[in-house]
């Protein structure tokens, strides 16, 4: 099983760990939008789904060989409020 990290950096919009977690564990609450490689050829995601208590999230990750990566979690955006609804109907 790869290792979940999670930079300080997620944690500058008020999003908690729990909250980070609860989001990436469950697969049907989520869409993942802007799947690109980053210089270092490791793919990176923003993922937009509710955590465990209902909050519509962003999350950004980058998966490398040794662990996935989550650098950015934040309430979705507009723009991702509306693509998750639009594609969740």
């Amino acid at each position: 099983m790869v290792e979940i990290k999670i930079l300080s950096s997620a944690f500058r919009h008020g999003i908690s760990e729990k909250e980070i977690l609860s989001l990436l564990a469950y697969d049907s609450t989520r869409t993942i939008f802007e799947i690109h490689d980053d210089e270092h050829g490791n793919t990176q995601e923003m993922i937009v789904g509710f955590s465990q208590n209902g909050k519509l999230l962003e999350i950004a990750l980058k998966y490398t060989a040794i662990s996935d990566i989550v650098f950015h979690a934040n309430k979705a955006s507009f723009k991702y409020r509306r693509l998750f609804r639009a594609l969740n109907r």
